[in-house]
């Protein structure tokens, strides 16, 4: 600041007069000097980036791996992402499409890993904009016309006519077609704000509502991080995973209130293993409940649990702590029974574990029970190891 008022010398002629500048006119001096170097645009541009960054490692499947600002802005397996948050709409000339086509068609980048090219863009497409039926064009020669067309109408436009002259030279050709084969358009994406909001409603459904803020901003944090950074801005499947269940557990604290999965209709089907296994106690009574047990819980963890980027290990470990449960169980009552009372015995070990109230599965602080028992039904159903949950008991500990 000192050294700006320092080399302020002008001088400002009033009324004829000369005078020096006074406190309001450098007020003024300096209010212009930021907006002309005003780098918010640019800045809200990358935050934008890397929001379209972390909802692409949202939907990363297990081995995959997305890259930022390695091969593009944003990279996964298969896809190559340019992003652009312009207010603006795209027009035919707009340099936000015809750059990203210049950079695709330079001889160092290759195309060949990739099946999808994007411009993800939040600009709206004009009715008289010829890309409003990009998408919908059948092949590459279709797209090849829409670019010619507004080569011959852009004579004028000097500033994005030599673009438009490297992106259609005939040398170039075989290689842009085989681009516009796989490029398509994503416009009119939500705004900045609007787009945070939809992250926070999309993928923070486990998360109270007061944590949600800090939760995205914590993985973007992440995704921005040396971490991520030093390692080529790489990001696999396994270290987001990790990173939003620690985060997970911090933010929901027990506080979280399990899905509600309603109970399917009653279901004649009963060809499974583990209901033969109720059927070996002569249980059919029960058979019912456990069916619907089975069902609710494997719709559980396919549809609603999948937003919690919970793995295997996580069920595995729920799944260890109600079998040792279950073995316990068995163990009094095989002690206690004799030939002439097994099924009895087996009833009574069936209605003991599955009417006890469940541990709470992770964060939650509600886990139902129709979760626990459907989980042991998906162990008795295990055609691999038939006898790992088994209901009837044998007589002389011989489990």
């Amino acid at each position: 600041m000192q050294g700006l008022l320092q080399n302020i010398l002008l001088l400002k002629p009033i009324s004829g007069k000369i005078r020096a500048l006074d406190k309001n006119d450098i007020v003024g001096i300096m209010r212009m000097t930021r907006l002309k170097n005003d780098a918010s645009a640019s800045i809200k541009g990358s935050i934008y980036q890397f929001y379209v960054a972390l909802e692409e490692c949202f939907k990363l499947v297990e081995n995959e791996s997305i890259y930022i600002e390695k091969y593009g802005d944003v990279t996964s397996d298969g896809t190559q992402m340019e992003v652009k948050n312009y207010t603006k709409s795209l027009t035919n000339l707009d340099p936000n499409f015809w750059k990203t086509l210049k950079n695709w068609l330079n001889d160092d980048f290759d195309i060949s890993p990739y099946k999808n090219l994007i411009l993800l863009t939040t600009q709206n497409i004009g009715s008289q904009c010829l890309f409003k039926d990009w998408n919908e064009q059948s092949d590459s020669n279709s797209k090849i016309e829409i670019l010619q067309k507004i080569e011959e109408k852009s004579q004028s436009e000097s500033k994005i006519s030599k673009v438009l002259n490297f992106v259609l030279d005939e040398g170039r050709r075989e290689k842009l077609l085989q681009i516009l084969e796989k490029f398509e358009i994503y416009c009119s994406k939500p705004k900045d704000d609007i787009y945070y909001k939809e992250l926070k409603d999309k993928y923070c459904k486990h998360i109270p509502e007061e944590n949600k803020n800090n939760y995205i901003d914590a993985l973007m944090g992440y995704i921005i991080s040396p971490e991520v950074s030093n390692n080529g801005w790489k990001i696999k499947y396994v270290d987001f995973s990790q990173k939003a269940q620690t985060l997970t557990e911090k933010y929901v604290q027990n506080s979280t209130i399990f899905p509600d999965i309603k109970k399917p209709s009653p279901i004649s089907d009963k060809n499974y293993l583990f209901v033969k296994k109720i059927q070996d106690i002569e249980y059919e009574a029960v058979v019912s409940d456990a069916i619907s047990d089975f069902i609710r819980t494997r719709s559980a963890i396919n549809t609603e649990l999948q937003q919690y980027q919970f793995n295997q290990e996580d069920y595995r470990g729920y799944e260890e702590n109600i079998y040792n449960n279950y073995i316990a169980k068995r163990r009094i009552l095989s002690r206690s029974a004799d030939k002439g009372g097994i099924i009895g015995k087996s009833q009574d070990l069936y209605d003991e574990i599955t009417g006890q109230n469940s541990p709470n599965f992770k964060n939650f602080n509600d886990t139902p029970t129709y979760f626990r028992n459907g989980l042991l039904h998906e162990m008795a159903n295990d055609g691999e190891i038939p006898d790992k949950v088994v209901w009837k008991i044998k007589v002389d500990n011989n489990e």
